[in-house]
């Protein structure tokens, strides 16, 4: 719950607006209590979520990342000053994805500007743009809780971010045409909470899309475990992800 609280709630960001992806053989047998303490509606745990790791390198572009320190007050940074500092890391991310067999049509740049308070030791990635003080004030009061517009900022560095797009395979999708409730492969007894249940066992390739049961129950398959406790629901989805929620 920590781990989670730092990537999200310390970054500004409400948890109680996601979905929690489970991933691992064993990521889905505890998503459901951390969703909870987290107050999270809906977790969802991947087809395969055992080798979820190996799917995403295999569809995951070609990315890099070039930098280049300002370190000046971004009053006295006039905005085409930036833009002629990014330009040598644009040339040299094109040059190097090129080597790697990407053309131009096939590369993504993510031009970026790492912004402060004067006398902050940390800074804020953000997008370059025309506007970008502004949106460094509104950052910083999502992601801290305040802001102070008449505060001088300091420009630390610029950014370029290139992605070379490789081709994606296509998942396989089934739109599912009605809800049905599956046969469990076995029920047998199971405790949550201190108190006994009779759980329903179900074989995940046995569970097409559209497939819908209610818990207490427990989703077994040769990559992954997905446990549901009692009052919560599941379907699969056109995926065969199992989703779960209240």
């Amino acid at each position: 719950e920590r781990a989670i609280r730092v990537v999200s709630v310390e970054r500004g960001h409400d948890p109680r607006r996601f979905a929690l992806v489970a991933f691992g053989g064993a990521g889905g047998m505890h998503a459901w209590e951390i969703a909870s303490t987290l107050e999270i509606a809906s977790v969802l745990v991947p087809r395969h979520a055992g080798v979820l790791s190996a799917l995403g390198m295999l569809v995951a572009d070609v990315t890099r990342d070039y930098s280049a320190s300002v370190l000046m007050p971004a009053a006295s940074v006039p905005e085409k000053d930036l833009r002629k500092r990014l330009e040598p890391l644009v040339r040299r991310a094109l040059s190097e994805l090129a080597t790697e067999g990407f053309s131009k049509s096939r590369v993504s740049l993510e031009r970026q500007i790492d912004v402060r308070y004067v006398g902050q030791s940390y800074e804020i990635t953000l997008p370059f743009s025309t506007g970008f003080q502004s949106e460094f004030h509104k950052t910083h009061s999502r992601m801290y809780g305040y802001s102070n517009a008449d505060r001088p900022l300091e420009i630390v560095a610029v950014r370029v971010r290139a992605a070379g797009i490789t081709d994606k395979p296509r998942l396989p999708f089934e739109k599912p045409k009605r809800a049905w409730r599956p046969k469990p492969a076995q029920t047998r007894a199971g405790r949550f909470g201190g108190r006994m249940h009779r759980v329903s066992f179900y074989r995940w390739p046995d569970l097409s899309p559209g497939a819908a049961a209610s818990g207490p129950a427990v989703v077994t398959g040769p990559e992954a475990t997905v446990v549901i406790p009692p009052q919560f629901k599941f379907r699969v989805d056109g995926f065969g992800n199992v989703v779960v929620n209240k």
